[in-house]
């Protein structure tokens, strides 16, 4: 898993479509060796992944860091 101030991207559900590229106005998520990569140190929470993503591998976070489901 890899945390930022407000999103929870959990590797294991992505399938690496690439649907979030797109709407990632930040480019924390990316391309790294042909699979989806998330760098939290860029996102700026906008959440347009958050609700594109069809796996639900990206979640938003509480400000304590745990996850809302």
């Amino acid at each position: 898993m890899s945390h930022s101030s407000g999103i929870n991207w959990i590797a294991n559900k992505c399938i690496s479509c690439q649907a979030c590229l797109l709407v990632c106005p930040s480019e924390a998520l990316h391309l790294f060796e042909g699979k989806l990569a998330f760098d939290g140190s860029k996102c700026d929470s906008a959440l347009f992944c958050i609700q594109i993503c069809f796996t639900e591998a990206l979640e938003k976070i509480d400000f304590f860091g745990s996850s809302t489901e």
